[in-house]
């Protein structure tokens, strides 16, 4: 399995770290990885393997302040001027670097963990570049609003 390493200019000027895995022969489709906080996207490098074995390209960035996209250890976790949103627009940014590399073929979005949140806001607004999304380690973001009337029973 060969790993490439690219990057890409986010909107407000983060150089965004990303990876591409090939999958050997005519590709089925593309699994673009959201990784968790506090880890990086060569985490799943044995997820990548597998899925090239199984036909599919790998995609996944190093998230603002994660990975290869931190420029020093004072950025470490750091999501920049574009902040969540930015974090968002860059997996966008990835879907249509993939899309256009690879040409019309199904993309799938797997998010873990932190990446799983992200991946519920892209869906919002940008359902209609992926064919699926999988979630692993997450919970429904509408979920984690905290009820102001419960205020009272937290004393």
């Amino acid at each position: 399995m060969r790993r490439e390493d690219f990057s890409f200019n986010s909107e407000d000027g983060i150089e965004i770290a990303y990876y591409r895995w090939r999958a050997p022969g005519k590709a089925a489709g593309i699994v673009q990885i959201a990784h968790g906080m506090g880890e990086h996207s060569l985490r799943y490098a044995h997820v990548a393997e597998v899925l090239n074995q199984a036909g599919y390209h790998v995609y996944a960035n190093d998230h603002r302040g994660h990975g290869r996209s931190v420029k020093g250890p004072e950025s470490l976790g750091d999501f920049g001027a574009g902040g969540w949103n930015g974090l968002v627009a860059d997996m966008v940014t990835l879907t249509r670097l993939a899309r256009t590399r690879e040409g019309r073929i199904p993309v799938i979005l797997l998010g873990h963990s932190m990446g799983s949140f992200a991946a519920q806001h892209y869906v919002i607004d940008n359902s209609a570049l992926i064919a699926g999304l999988v979630l692993s380690g997450s919970a429904a973001v509408d979920k984690l609003a905290i009820d102001p009337s419960a205020d009272a029973d937290l004393t």
